[in-house]
């Protein structure tokens, strides 16, 4: 069984759904440090002047060393209304935007207090749109350790019943390698090459939230992200 392990981001990239797709168990990496201005509360969409972070405020005692399910939203000021109004403004237009708008906002609308749980939600809401059924699992559920960097990948990899470990590219700067096989573990990269899709506002912009391929591209989104990236 091939495992993949990310830390629940924002809508997150293209990218990371297809780590996902190509992984048969997913957990999601609450357990490690937040780390502000990070991927964990922003992502990108398309605009007209070119790529545009949506961004969730989160409370003021997030801070890095933090972990990520402990961090909570901030609701002083209306940011889902704000994210909704800019999705609108900017994807009202694409073929599919009401197709898939229903599922974002009903995402943002709930009460959440947790940015970790949010994330998870719309991640696999995106799932379930893109068509793409697999066991998730959560890390900060799966028993506490100080384990950290690769023992801690070896750890949640084998804990769920995994032989093999799917990483992405950026992993090869502080991964031991030599660890996988020394217990028992397989070792696979992914490695993503953006494919262009249809988009609005002038030359395409790659790995933007999953949401601006879905408005563009609809029932094809599944084998764009199937075919944006490899296994080696």
């Amino acid at each position: 069984m091939i495992v993949g392990i990310h830390q629940p981001n924002f809508i997150p990239s293209l990218s990371y759904f297809s780590k996902l797709m190509y992984s048969d168990i997913f957990i999601f990496l609450d357990s490690v440090q937040y780390i502000k201005e990070n991927w964990t509360n922003r992502n990108r969409i398309k605009s007209p002047s070119g790529d545009s972070f949506l961004t969730v405020p989160v409370r003021g005692e997030a801070k890095s060393g933090q972990s990520i399910y402990e961090v909570k939203i901030s609701y002083d000021k209306n940011w889902c209304k704000k994210h909704l109004n800019i999705i609108y403004n900017n994807y009202h237009k694409t073929p599919y935007y009401h197709a898939i708008i229903s599922a974002i906002k009903e995402s943002f609308e709930k009460e959440w207090e947790f940015l970790s749980d949010m994330n998870i939600y719309i991640i696999r809401r995106m799932c379930d749109i893109l068509g793409i059924k697999r066991s998730f699992h959560v890390a900060s559920e799966l028993g506490r350790t100080h384990l950290k960097s690769t023992d801690l990948l070896i750890f949640l990899t084998k804990i769920v019943g995994g032989d093999t470990y799917l990483s992405g590219t950026g992993g090869k700067k502080y991964m031991n390698f030599e660890k996988f096989p020394e217990n028992g573990l397989n070792l696979h990269f992914i490695n993503y090459k953006p494919i262009p899709y249809r988009q609005q506002f002038g030359d395409f912009i790659s790995n933007l939230s999953i949401i601006d391929l879905l408005f563009n591209e609809g029932p094809d989104a599944l084998r764009l992200v199937r075919e944006s990236a490899e296994v080696a």
